[in-house]
């Protein structure tokens, strides 16, 4: 089951929202192009809860901008009775949207899952293109991902999967079906199916490829979007996000005609069937 565009447009606003929390921390990211138009976005929203509470910093007015966020999702799923899904592989797991806060603690936990993916693709670029690269692209990330990027790539590594296995433990306690027919009623019930919860972990390491290709796709969209609206600016970053993620591949890009980059599209194949692969290699091992 692909996740519906509602989802995809409340985990970008959240994504946004982080970055003006994490930006907000840290004057030195300002000079990122993508922080600043992020920061431009969200300047009045921000200023607006300020306004209400005209003590409030910054960071703390875009982190109440979050939670409000959260709820907000919570409240449209459960009035449209949406299920709120997060995938594994060919496994699955539904929020439980009978009971608000369970449905908010598993939105908010699906975030957090998606920031260390993002953090893995971050790592990946990192070592690709070494760690003090200064692409606009990685600085970015840099900053999306914190503070799991605040560490060097090793621990970075180990503290991403640590983060990831804690979340898939904490989503057993705030679902209600699932394809596994996992049963979390109790801890000791929670430590019998360690070794599933651990395979749900593996996965979603796996997962990182489909969000690849989910990334490849929405900027070729922008940038296709940038070039009938002629938006120079639009096209300009989509064609630098594409020439970050073709260097991730080959050093050369694979242009035909001098302008066609065909590397994204042959990087869709390559993740789609290495995707296949691990997953049945991951299913194997349980």
């Amino acid at each position: 089951m692909q996740e519906p565009l509602i989802y995809w447009i409340f985990l970008i606003f959240q994504l946004f929202v982080w970055i003006y929390i994490i930006s907000s921390l840290s004057r030195d990211v300002f000079f990122n192009l993508y922080v600043n138009r992020v920061r431009t976005l969200l300047f009045r929203p921000v200023t607006w809860i300020q306004n209400i509470a005209p003590k409030c910093p910054e960071w703390l007015a875009a982190i109440i901008l979050f939670i409000l966020a959260i709820v907000f999702q919570g409240a449209i799923i459960k009035a449209i009775s949406l299920p709120i899904q997060q995938r594994f592989g060919y496994s699955w797991i539904n929020a439980d949207l009978m009971s608000f806060y369970k449905t908010a603690g598993f939105i908010g936990l699906s975030f957090f899952l998606f920031i260390c993916k993002l953090n893995i693709i971050r790592m990946a670029m990192c070592w690709r293109f070494g760690v003090k690269s200064r692409s606009n692209v990685v600085e970015s990330l840099n900053t999306a991902t914190a503070p799991l990027s605040l560490l060097p790539l090793k621990y970075s590594a180990v503290l991403t999967f640590v983060t990831m296995f804690a979340i898939v433990n904490g989503m057993m306690f705030f679902y209600k079906t699932s394809s596994l027919q996992i049963q979390t009623d109790s801890f000791t019930a929670l430590v019998k199916w360690f070794p599933t919860t651990l395979k749900l972990a593996l996965l979603a390491i796996a997962d990182v490829l489909v969000l690849m290709r989910t990334l490849i796709i929405a900027v070729f969209i922008v940038q296709i979007a940038g070039m009938i609206m002629s938006n120079r600016t639009i096209t300009g970053m989509a064609g630098e996000w594409f020439s970050e993620i073709s260097r991730l591949f080959l050093n050369r890009p694979f242009v035909v005609g001098g302008i066609i980059n065909l590397t994204p599209l042959i990087a869709l194949f390559v993740l789609d069937f290495a995707h296949k692969i691990l997953i049945g290699f991951i299913s194997g091992l349980f």
